[in-house]
């Protein structure tokens, strides 16, 4: 079979007496091609309150209450989204980390500080490890550790969100989403 240099996105064009579904084969071959060898997809979890008291919340990470990264990915960025404020009220510290399993920071230490006191995170703004965005002032970056296992070789892969509020409690709750960038279809074979 020769290579396919019809893009993907052309209208279908069928020749009278020719056989159409070597057209749609063909396209659906570049299509999962693209997908296997060069796209970046991304998931975005369910809802996650994060709780006014102090202490440490480790939540499993769920998109769509089922688990969060797919079978056969690897996982290149997460990252959190701040749809609240997270208002660090008078002296609140708050921290996050990420493990594969309720209380682990195997993957994002969870002494990673993103609100320092008497700081708060605005809204709407998207701290990951892939953009070096701190948080709130006073607030460090988040990374993937050195040695995490970020494959999910053959089911798929929990993801737990620890995140830790000590100094004080928050002025409220905060409502966030978890933002995953993973690489599908990867195998060890």
């Amino acid at each position: 079979m020769s290579a396919n240099t019809t893009p993907a996105g052309n209208p279908f064009s069928f020749t009278s007496g020719g056989n159409p579904s070597i057209q749609i084969e063909e396209r659906l071959n570049t299509l999962a091609s693209f997908v296997r060898n060069q796209a970046l997809l991304k998931a975005t979890s369910d809802l996650i309150t994060i709780p006014v008291s102090t202490g440490t919340t480790n939540t499993e990470v769920l998109i769509n209450g089922n688990t969060f990264i797919p079978a056969n990915s690897v996982i290149s960025s997460i990252g959190i989204l701040f749809i609240d404020l997270l208002d660090g009220g008078a002296n609140a510290v708050f921290k996050v980390g990420f493990g594969s399993s309720s209380g682990t920071d195997n993957i994002v230490d969870y002494t990673t500080l993103l609100d320092d006191a008497n700081s708060d995170i605005s809204a709407n703004q998207f701290v990951s490890t892939s953009n070096g965005n701190k948080g709130g002032n006073g607030g460090t970056a988040m990374i993937i550790q050195s040695g995490s296992v970020v494959y999910a070789e053959s089911s798929p892969q929990s993801l737990f969100l620890s995140t830790i509020t000590t100094g004080n409690v928050l002025g409220s709750t905060c409502k966030i989403k978890v933002i995953a960038e993973y690489i599908p279809y990867t195998t060890v074979i």
